[in-house]
This record gives structure tokens, sequence and C-alpha cells, in this order.
């Protein structure tokens, strides 16, 4: 189940950065899944993840040198995120409904 998340680091990345995040990194504990990640800007990126790890986006920058200074969740699979203010929700209805329910297998 994708999750897509808005990534500012506290400098520039480059391919060699996006390489290693998208083919998967070893964190000790765990080895990350291949994931899809590109540059949005000079210091940000986009990742989207199919796997969930406690803080495992911060901890991935921090292993190649990077500190995470804004991680802002924009999609959980088909649900769109980006305009939803922090701490705030919607509801869930028609169509995107039908599709997050039948990507759960509901």
């Amino acid at each position: 189940r994708e999750k897509e998340y808005m990534v500012r680091v506290d400098k520039k990345i480059n391919g060699f950065f996006l390489n290693k995040l998208s083919f998967g990194l070893d964190l000790g504990d765990f080895v990350t899944k291949p994931c899809q990640a590109r540059q949005t800007g000079a210091d940000e990126f986009s990742i989207i993840l199919t796997e969930g790890k406690k803080h495992q986006i911060r901890r991935m920058c921090d292993a190649l040198g990077f500190v995470v200074k804004d991680l802002q969740r924009i999609r959980i699979m088909n649900i769109g995120l980006k305009d939803l203010k922090p701490n705030k929700y919607r509801e869930i209805k028609g169509k995107e409904l039908e599709t997050f329910l039948s990507a759960l297998g509901l």
C-alpha cells in the first residue's frame, strides 16, 4: 500500500542520493524496500513507500548524511492529503471510497 511524502532536507540533493533511496538502504535492523524518489527542488524530493517503518524516511536520509527539515505525507494509496491541514480530516466517499476499499480487498 503506497504512501507518498514530500521531504525537505538540510542541503542540496543529487542523483546519487535519489538512487540510493530508490534501490533500498541497509539501516542496520532492516533493509528498506525499493521505492520511488524524485527531486522536486534543490533540497526537496517526493518519495513513495510501500512499507512504513517507524521514522523510516528520517533514518534513510540520516544514513546518507542528510537531516530532514520538513516531512509531509501527501497521499495514502488513492487518498490525496496534500490540501489537508495538520490535525484535520475529510470524509472519503463515492468513487474514491470504492477504490480505497477495493484496494484493501473489502
